[in-house]
């Protein structure tokens, strides 16, 4: 869990934060912003529209997030649950046909042929499955994969040399091969045939090649785009099984698939979840010895594996091995059917885990104590170097210090002859690839994607590299205007959660990039008790009416003592300890709830420079403005955790001061979830006040009783206002006082021919033209706002 970074609103500029469309950020003490999401235009007609059977089947809950998520229609939701089956693979990929007969001719004649992969799980796992089909059709297949210390990444011309002189003539690459222009050259000068397998970016250039299978040469909206290295394994498996009728041979390679494509985090969309879908209930009785023997060296049972449980426990097993050992030895694990070797093999895998994550934690103590001593994390680019580092390790600590402070970050680790090998982490909008294509005159070398990276420098261009870095990563800050925000998708009372959701929860898996796991959110839990555990994670009961459940903190950084009363946004879980299962929340992030024991408190909706107060008084919601018009409406009830519906509205314009609110409190430690660099969800941030009331300020206006006095959180919009030039409309007296709050609104709506102009709107004089007022769509979206706010409506 992380905390962000303190960001106040500058008058005249309020914070925004244009990544997600949505309709507010939720500002709190805890500095960190939380983003909720917008209101279904139409809730009722939504779920009339999906049909009696889908929403029996579904709870009402998961339909609004599918459709928060772009899934408004029965027959898209019906498609995520249950995929289309692939496509013939020959109709997008035009080289297919000819890779496939090149490798029916080496089964046939029983060739030598090279897999050369990767020492990534996704490599590793791609030319495990190719070994071992082609080993079942008759060819002899050799593994060849480059070794992360001495070789560094992909096919090169050493590699190309020894293969040929071992007189290899057919190549295939997996995971790799499209930039490595220089070796496919010498290939080609060699006689050597290279079928080219990779997902990383095409050149401007494509090397010579016999044959491309790569997921950007297929046709636009094709369902295998999302395709990882060993899902084109797969598909240039399951072309030439096909071919020699021996589908028998697919199931293992299916297997394969399923880990390599999570480990990969590959987006688990098209034919990656029709094929996951497929492949995972298999996986716990895999023929494969030596995946049973991972799966049981992890504690995993003999029940379904899921996305979790690949992505958390199987991945960074075969991962330790490519940062730390030989890559062959994951290879031999995959392929072999003698039980025995499986096991002994499986058991260096794990000596290798145990070692990376003790790398691990020292080098990320060691960092720690360098940004304290340092003032490090002061800076916008948080940029260590030390030359014992290890190469193989220090993406995951990146990461982890990434997510701890919410900046970019650059870990560096000698790499012999002044030079510096470096791994780098960066938040949602920072990207990596083009920071250091804006900073390449002073790197060797340098690669990467928006979200992580690489390069090498020498040592004496580092401090000239920080200071560019800086200059970036202030321009981003700058642009950011805030701290990043928990997005929280859709409001889960406690009462909700029990096995029978869960189960629901499980349709729309497996879970990833492109599907990721939900993340919910709770408001005004009791936290009846907490405790540290070891390893540095906080356990948390929390209690919401009759119900109670457990939650989990994972590297808590915070402070020992709890609000009393706090929202949690959090994912699901289902922990089986010891034979026993139980639902658990992960927690992402922790706050202050604005709301007391007893469910009553006081909120803060801003949209721009305006300002609204909002609360429960008895059975009514009120909403009040800084002229005091109110408007109040019937509180809704909760149907499984969902307001459909708005009752007819009231207003009135007490006599009641403006409120104050006090300015947030300072930044606030942080954690994160442990041990890996696979799969994991960004943590968020936790507020350490020591009670609810002690470090918010009091938001009620004075008339509003003392009991309503709670923690202030305010709500900005993330909807551009083109309007800007009635920014004072706040302050605008009108004859009705439920136009005046129509009026003050108004302002802050994107420009559509279809809604009035503020200035009609002040106009109106009539009953009839100020109800028409309260229809206004911005009062409409205001209220069910406060209901989200209030934790009165998903």
């Amino acid at each position: 869990m992380s905390t962000g970074r303190n960001v106040t609103d500058k008058p005249g500029k309020p914070a925004e934060w244009p990544q997600r469309p949505g309709y507010a950020l939720l500002h709190s003490t805890s500095e960190q912003r939380w983003q909720l999401p917008a209101p279904l235009p139409d809730p009722q007609a939504f779920l009339s529209s999906l049909g009696p059977e889908l929403v029996q089947r579904l709870p009402l809950e998961l339909a609004v997030l599918l459709h928060r998520r772009g899934f408004g229609t029965a027959a898209a939701i019906e498609a995520l649950l249950d995929p289309p089956a692939a496509p013939a693979a020959r109709r997008h990929f035009a080289d297919l046909a000819a890779a496939v007969k090149r490798l029916i001719s080496c089964c046939k004649a029983g060739e030598a042929v090279a897999i050369c992969g990767d020492y990534d799980a996704d490599g590793m796992t791609s030319t495990a499955l190719l070994v071992g089909v082609l080993q079942r059709l008759g060819a002899r297949p050799l593994a060849a994969i480059p070794s992360r210390q001495d070789d560094g990444y992909g096919l090169n011309c050493s590699m190309v040399q020894r293969l040929a002189d071992q007189g290899i003539r057919l190549l295939v690459t997996v995971d790799n091969g499209i930039a490595a222009a220089e070796a496919l050259q010498l290939a080609q000068e060699l006689g050597v045939e290279v079928i080219l397998t990779d997902h990383h970016t095409l050149p401007a250039e494509l090397p010579p090649f016999l044959a491309l299978l790569h997921p950007a040469v297929t046709p636009a909206n094709s369902p295998f785009r999302g395709l990882a290295g060993v899902g084109l394994a797969y598909v240039l498996a399951a072309d030439l099984c096909r071919q020699l009728k021996r589908k028998d041979c697919l199931q293992v390679a299916l297997n394969l698939f399923c880990i390599g494509t999570i480990a990969d985090m590959a987006p688990l969309i098209g034919v990656n979840r029709r094929w996951l879908l497929d492949g995972l209930p298999q996986l716990a009785h895999s023929s494969l010895p030596g995946l049973q023997a991972l799966r049981q060296l992890a504690g995993l049972g003999e029940s379904g594996l899921d996305a979790q449980a690949v992505g958390f426990q199987i991945a960074p097993r075969i991962n330790a091995v490519g940062r730390l050992g030989d890559p062959s030895l994951v290879v031999e694990l995959l392929t072999t059917e003698d039980e025995e070797l499986a096991l002994e093999r499986a058991q260096d895998c794990e000596a290798l885990n145990r070692q990376r994550r003790e790398l691990c934690q020292a080098i990320e103590a060691e960092a720690l104590a360098l940004i304290e001593a340092d003032g490090t994390h002061s800076s916008p680019f948080l940029l260590l170097a030390q030359g014992h580092w290890h190469h193989g390790v220090i993406g995951i600590v990146a990461a982890r210090l990434m997510e701890r402070y919410g900046l970019p970050v650059a870990l560096l680790a000698g790499e012999g002859n002044g030079l510096l090998r470096a791994s780098v982490r960066a938040p949602r909008g920072f990207a990596v690839d083009a920071a250091l294509t804006a900073c390449s005159e002073l790197l060797e070398r340098y690669g990467g994607h928006p979200a992580a990276g690489g390069f090498t420098v020498k040592a004496e261009r580092v401090s000239a590299l920080h200071r560019q870095l800086n200059q970036l990563a202030e321009h981003w800050i700058e642009q950011q205007a805030g701290s990043p925000a928990v997005e929280p998708e859709v409001l889960l009372p406690l009462q909700r959660i029990d096995y029978q959701f869960w189960q629901a929860l499980q349709r729309l898996e497996p879970f990833g990039i492109g599907n990721p796991q939900p993340l919910f959110w709770s408001s005004g839990c009791l936290v009846s008790s907490q405790k540290l555990l070891r390893g540095g994670h906080l356990q948390v009961q929390l209690r919401q009416g009759d119900t109670e459940l457990r939650a989990i903190a994972w590297r808590w950084a915070g402070d020992a003592k709890l609000p009393a009363v706090v929202d949690v946004a959090y994912r699901l879980r289902l922990d089986n300890w010891q034979g026993k299962q139980r639902l658990q929340l992960e927690l992402q992030a922790l706050r202050g709830s604005a709301l007391g024991a007893d469910g009553n408190g006081v909120v803060v909706l801003q949209r721009r420079n305006r300002r609204y107060w909002c609360h429960r008084q008895g059975e009514m919601l009120v909403i009040r403005n800084s002229d005091g018009v109110e408007i109040r409406r019937p509180a809704p009830k909760l149907s499984a955790g969902i307001s459909l519906d708005i009752p007819n509205l009231t207003t009135s314009k007490p006599t009641a001061s403006k409120p104050t609110a006090s300015k947030p409190t300072a930044s606030k430690p942080t954690a994160s979830k442990p041990t890996t660099n696979e799969p994991a969800a960004s943590n968020a941030a936790s507020s350490n006040n020591t009670s609810t009331n002690a470090t918010f300020a009091n938001a009620a206006p004075t008339d509003t009783p003392s009991t309503n006095t709670a923690p202030t959180n305010t709500l900005s919009p993330n909807t551009a206002s083109s309007n800007t030039a009635s920014t004072n409309a706040e302050s605008t007296n009108s004859a009705s006082t439920k136009t005046a709050l129509a009026n003050a609104a108004s302002s802050n709506l994107s420009s559509d021919s279809s809604i009035a102009s503020e200035q009609a709107l002040a106009n109106q004089q009539t009953t009839g033209e100020a109800d028409a007022a309260m229809d206004h769509p911005y009062v409409r979206a205001l209220l069910h706002e406060a209901a989200m706010a209030l934790g009165l409506a998903a």
